[in-house]
């Protein structure tokens, strides 16, 4: 849904996995989305769940999909192999399938919340190419999602006790490696990568300075 409103009906679900506190969805960009649009995405969602909205399932026959209003995914061969006597399990947010105000009308036979408040947290921790315009996006909600930001947050602080502080280059090595490692949202990835470009470039001229003032 928060795809559909930054890009409009240009943009359709090509797969998904859906788990207690992991989403992966595939879709139908042509390119990566910017700091701005995750974090407009991010912004959506949190509404979503802060508006405790209530989640609707019901199972429809396949023949009757094409019928229900504003739906926004399709049939994939795992949902195929999932339907029970032809039919498909269809999830909505707000208001029942082909209800007025029904959000995201999603196929889906993945793990959903009785309601948007028991996802607690979100954020988006990669963005990814699949290839032929289709991007993977994965996120984490819940207390994975609290977990990461708190990682996120406790290596910001490192970072910034490393650029006031005397450090060594094995030091600056070894931050980068946990940061490589590290479950954070990718806003914050992308930040602290860019501060630690700036931090061993500015290690780098004191170094040769150094250097110079010695020879």
């Amino acid at each position: 849904d928060a795809l559909r409103i930054l890009f409009g009906n240009a943009v359709y679900q090509r797969g998904s996995l859906v788990s207690p506190d992991r989403i992966r969805f595939d879709c139908s960009l042509e390119h990566a989305l910017s700091q701005d649009q995750i974090r407009e995405i991010e912004r959506i969602l949190r509404e979503v769940i802060e508006g405790e909205q209530p989640v609707f399932t019901e199972t429809v026959p396949r023949t009757h999909l094409s019928a229900i209003r504003n739906i926004q995914s399709t049939v994939t061969a795992s949902l195929a192999e999932t339907a029970s006597n032809g039919l498909i399990r269809v999830v909505t947010i707000n208001a029942p399938v082909n209800g007025k105000s029904a959000r995201a009308v999603e196929c889906c036979c993945g793990t959903h919340v009785l309601n948007t408040r028991d996802l607690g947290a979100f954020v988006v921790i990669s963005d990814r190419s699949l290839g032929s315009g289709v991007r993977r996006l994965t996120a984490l909600t819940g207390r994975a999602a609290r977990l990461a930001i708190e990682k996120g947050m406790e290596l910001r602080a490192r970072l910034a006790k490393l650029h006031t502080d005397s450090h060594s280059g094995s030091e600056l090595l070894t931050f980068e490696r946990e940061l490589r490692s590290s479950v954070i949202p990718i806003l914050l990835r992308d930040e602290l990568y860019s501060s630690l470009r700036q931090l061993k470039k500015a290690s780098l001229r004191k170094r040769r300075r150094t250097t110079n003032e010695t020879m």
